[in-house]
């Protein structure tokens, strides 16, 4: 079983969803069990919407549970890694210890991966510390926004109990780890090479302004 924590906002939601899913599917190509939790209001509902897409997600409870939305930032997420067991579905509000999915699982302790997927520097740091704090043995990989990944990269690089045991970050992380499952996304690929084309014309644009200026001050002098 893999808890999966789904944290970003609706900002984020699109570049997180194309990280996230490539992800979600291995695990479940693998016959992994998916629990999922948000500290966002609005992360149950972006979780579902994501889960939709994926190929055996929807086998209902004996893949997959959505445990809903969880407040309270470090605190809740320290009393939720310690009590999942004690917790409703999402939508149903039925209790989650009588899904399939939660079978021997009482905490935290009791699921084989931790998967943070997160849009927002805090949310990556409030989960990785916290887990790390009260389970440091469990591991923890991340699917992250490109912007989050400067903070996130030296949790991966750092040596001891707690660090990140994989990462993947931003839409090329995606691409790259897309092409290494063999699954083919024309839309993320698109979305890409737009994203490439965007960031050299940004480029030239400072190349041409740089060449204004130059040639500006020559002709003051």
């Amino acid at each position: 079983r893999q808890m999966c924590i789904r944290d970003s906002g609706p900002s984020e939601a699109e570049e997180v969803e194309m990280v996230a899913g490539p992800l979600l599917q291995h695990l479940l190509n693998k016959g992994g069990r998916l629990i999922l939790v948000s500290t966002h209001a609005e992360g149950p509902a972006l979780a579902e919407r994501l889960l939709a897409g994926l190929s055996g997600a929807g086998e209902g409870p004996e893949r997959v549970v959505n445990l809903g939305y969880q407040p309270g930032q470090a605190v809740g997420v320290q009393g939720l890694l310690a009590d999942l067991a004690g917790r409703t579905l999402y939508r149903s509000g039925q209790p989650a210890a009588q899904a399939a999915v939660m079978e021997g699982v009482r905490s935290a302790r009791d699921v084989g991966l931790v998967i943070v997927l997160a849009g927002q520097v805090e949310d990556l740091r409030t989960w990785v510390e916290q887990v790390s704090a009260r389970y440091p043995d469990l591991p923890v990989v991340a699917g992250v926004s490109a912007r989050v990944e400067p903070i996130a990269r030296p949790y991966l690089e750092r040596t001891g109990a707690g660090v990140l045991k994989g990462l993947v970050a931003g839409l090329p992380g995606a691409t790259v780890y897309q092409g290494f499952l063999g699954m083919e996304d024309e839309y993320a690929r698109y979305y890409l090479q737009s994203l490439t084309l965007g960031q050299w014309a940004v480029a030239m644009l400072m190349v041409i302004g740089a060449v204004v200026f130059l040639v500006g001050g020559g002709k003051a002098r």
